[in-house]
């Protein structure tokens, strides 16, 4: 029985004689669909019980061009298939193995200080000393002066002077410029064994509670 290729000739297919039906809307797509089936699965009835050879898709491609390029379609959507899967399944296993940072809620008895670098702030630095050793309840505060004359030596004595909680305010010389990764490094070297948490603020940062007192 002679075969046509649906690829090539809209009006041929094995078995279907009234060919108007093609062209009379939603059937055309559904006899078409079901065409090529006919004609695939003629195609496969021809060729396996023949045993044909793989030396024989040369002839294959020649003869039958449309069911060549579909199969290397079907091939090709396969691929980049299985490639999107292994690129989602890398990315899963990155982020499985990316590191989990754990934060837990220090208890009410912790120890909290405070490492900070001013320059030049002794105008404002009793007010946001007191908001953060009264108001918050640090445990202790540790200032490293930026300034070229150690500006704050007489303030931080007149502050100790004072007694109770003021005595927990450290004041030490650090000069020079762009030094404050430099001051928090030697601030948490240095006193890292008499809190149990630090903190590093600017001068000019207020750290503002919405869920918690102190």
């Amino acid at each position: 029985e002679e075969m046509t290729d649906p690829c090539n000739d809209h009006q041929s297919f094995v078995g279907l004689k009234q060919r108007r039906i093609l062209y009379g809307g939603k059937g055309r797509i559904a006899l078409a669909l079901i065409g090529c089936f006919v004609w695939l699965a003629q195609i496969f009835s021809l060729l396996h019980p023949a045993g044909l050879p793989v030396d024989s898709l040369d002839d294959v491609r020649h003869q039958e061009p449309c069911l060549v390029t579909a199969l290397n379609a079907s091939s090709k959507a396969s691929l980049s298939h299985s490639k999107r899967t292994a690129k989602v399944a890398r990315k899963q296993e990155s982020a499985d193995a990316s590191p989990k940072f754990q934060f837990s809620t220090p208890p009410s008895t912790a120890k909290v200080g405070i490492c900070m670098i001013t320059r030049e702030a002794d105008l404002y630095l009793d007010e946001w000393v007191d908001y953060n050793l009264f108001a918050l309840d640090f445990y202790e505060i540790y200032i490293y002066d930026n300034s070229d004359d150690f500006a704050l030596v007489g303030w931080g004595k007149k502050r100790r002077k004072k007694g109770g909680k003021n005595a927990h305010v450290y004041v030490r010389h650090y000069p020079g410029r762009t030094h404050q990764t430099l001051a928090y490094m030697d601030c948490t070297k240095r006193y890292k064994n008499r809190v149990d948490y630090l903190a590093y603020f600017d001068d000019d940062e207020f750290l503002v509670l919405y869920e918690h007192e102190r």
